[in-house]
């Protein structure tokens, strides 16, 4: 691997050898091409995720804890933060989020697969993923499986109410899912 000075960026040189020579590959060579993975940027993850939650300058209690700006932990219940101190918040929760799906995922992802389950994590913590049937069922190569999960991620007050904003959220994570 390396760059050369001639070439547009880091690459990696192949050469077939037969017998110690180099030869050019002939018909029925399988020849492999790498490229970088396919990553969603910080910026579309954010933007999804500003979208799906919405933004409060005010803290709120949200299941365990106070929450303020896009859905990120706030610091104390009387806080109050502008747009740009939760989207600053909200962009480092995602990068952390991002390297736990790093962490745990096994199989290859697209772009849009991987904003979806950063959003996911995002919205259901580390621990819960990591114990997820979803992250099972995708790292068994289930991919229809693992998309199948997002459906279940709807409840609140421990299971006993189904929630009509993360129904709508689910399937909004489930449909960026699916495209691939």
């Amino acid at each position: 691997m390396g760059n050369t000075g001639n070439s547009t960026g880091p690459h990696l040189h192949l050469q077939l050898r037969d017998g110690g020579e180099f030869v050019e590959p002939k018909k029925g060579h399988v020849i492999a091409v790498l490229s970088p993975p396919s990553h969603p940027t910080l910026a579309n993850v954010t933007e999804l995720v500003m979208e799906l939650e919405g933004f409060r300058a005010q803290p709120y209690w949200d299941y365990q804890q106070w929450t303020v700006g896009y859905g990120t932990r706030a610091q104390s219940k009387t806080e109050t933060v502008d747009h740009a101190e939760a989207k600053r918040r909200l962009e480092a929760d995602l990068a952390r989020r991002s390297q736990t799906l790093e962490r745990l995922v096994q199989v290859p992802l697209s772009a849009n697969q991987r904003a979806a389950l950063i959003s996911f994590i995002f919205n259901v913590g580390d621990g819960a993923f990591e114990r997820s049937r979803l992250l099972r069922k995708l790292n068994a190569g289930d991919y229809a499986g693992a998309a199948n999960e997002f459906d279940i991620w709807v409840y609140v007050k421990d299971g006993a109410e189904k929630s009509a904003g993360l129904v709508k959220r689910r399937q909004r994570e489930k449909l960026l899912f699916l495209k691939g």
